[in-house]
C-alpha cells in the first residue's frame, strides 16, 4: 500500500506588513492539516474528507485558532471571514462535483 503525504510550507502576505507562515500536510484523498506558525493568528484548521456511503463524502472543516491580543478587536470579523471563506470554498467543491 502506497500512502503520499506531502508537506508545504509557505508565507502569505494578508496586509501590507502582516504575514502569515503555514505549513500544510496534504494526505491524499483523506485531509490537508495547515498549521499557522507566525502572525496575528496561530493555531490550525483541519479539513478532512469522510466517506459516509458509497458515492457519499462529508467534508469536515475545524478551526483551532488563537488572536494575537493586538489583533483581539477584530475577533469577530476574522471569525466571520473564516466562516465565510469555508461556505464559500465548500460551495465551490458541491458545485465541482454534483
Amino acid at each position: 500500500m502506497f500512502i503520499l503525504v506531502q508537506v508545504i510550507s509557505l508565507t502569505k502576505k494578508i496586509s501590507l506588513s502582516t504575514f502569515l507562515r503555514e505549513i500544510a500536510q496534504l494526505d491524499v484523498k483523506k485531509s490537508i492539516k495547515v498549521e499557522i506558525q507566525e502572525g496575528p493568528i496561530k493555531g490550525k484548521k483541519t479539513i478532512a474528507l469522510n466517506t459516509i456511503e458509497n458515492n457519499i463524502t462529508r467534508i469536515d472543516v475545524e478551526w483551532d485558532i488563537n488572536i494575537d491580543r493586538l489583533f483581539g478587536i477584530f475577533t469577530g470579523m476574522i471569525k466571520k471571514a473564516a466562516v465565510f471563506g469555508t461556505e464559500e470554498a465548500l460551495e465551490r467543491v458541491s458545485k465541482k462535483v454534483s
